[in-house]
């Protein structure tokens, strides 16, 4: 009770009145102090937002998903984050989605507002465990896997970070919504999914430099300490906006052996 209690008080805006293309991130943890964070802890949750808000626009926009293509100008120009200063709150911060000067606005209408209410609703849904409805929400498989597989990197680790939540303005009222279940605690879905699964199918983990990448293929190539090479199949939605960042890191892979094939269930790199 007295951690849910400190939550609701991290996401307090403290005064500050946002627009309906903003939103407040806050975080608290080991790692965050009054009004100061571990740089990267804080970095790295902003790009993923960056990329959540792009994918998410192309999809209500009923676009195509495309693993390898850059991210189009006019989501840049009107979705790109901006930040306020920090507040200390433990550490909070604005979140402006970037907006055409020409554009018609309404209130509540904005294009800005219906792609926070989307990406709140389904961060929400994961956070519940609400798998069912969060495929209602998002029917397209690859751009689920997506948004889940990025909002898993969003997730507290629960030690360094432990809460990741979001407070924004509709209809005069403030709406909070939290990112507390674990990083480690989300299921990656629907690849983990128990109908999915064969009786020859087998867990597998590994951990390697990731060596190799093929877009075309949808392949990766993982090399252990050992020198011997893996190659693993990436899920459609995986592989640009998930795998790549980790290229040439060291990190552990999870996934399912099919056979003598392995599918890629989730990567983290190697601590």
């Amino acid at each position: 009770m007295l951690q849910q209690i400190n939550f609701f008080r991290h996401l307090e805006l403290k005064g500050i009145i946002l627009n309906t293309h903003e939103l407040q991130l806050s975080l608290a943890g080991n790692q965050v102090g009054h009004g100061i964070i571990r740089s990267d802890e804080f970095l790295n949750r902003i790009d993923i937002i960056e990329k959540i808000a792009y994918r998410t626009a192309d999809r209500l926009r009923k676009t195509p998903f495309a693993d390898n293509a850059k991210f189009k100008k006019d989501n840049i120009i009107n979705f790109e984050p901006y930040l306020s200063v920090p507040r200390a709150a433990s550490f909070a911060v604005t979140i402006r989605f970037g907006q055409m000067t020409n554009q018609q606005v309404f209130e509540g209408m904005d294009i800005q507002s219906v792609l926070i209410d989307d990406i709140l609703n389904n961060i929400q849904l994961i956070n519940e465990e609400n798998y069912l409805k969060l495929s209602e929400n998002i029917l397209d498989e690859t751009y689920r896997n997506n948004f889940i597989a990025l909002a898993k990197q969003l997730a507290p680790d629960g030690d360094r970070v432990k809460l990741v939540g979001f407070t924004t303005t509709k209809n005069s009222k403030n709406i909070t919504v939290e990112l507390s279940k674990p990083i480690n605690k989300i299921e990656t879905y629907p690849i983990t999914k128990k109908t999915n699964l064969m009786p020859i199918d087998q867990p597998i983990e590994l951990e390697g430099l990731l060596s190799f990448a093929d877009s075309k293929k949808s392949k990766i190539k993982l090399t252990n300490s050992e020198n011997v090479d893996f190659d693993i199949v990436v899920p459609n939605g995986l592989l640009s906006d998930i795998v790549n960042p980790f290229f040439e890191d060291v990190v552990v892979i999870k996934g399912i052996k099919k056979g003598k094939i392995i599918v890629l269930n989730d990567i983290s790199k190697k601590e």
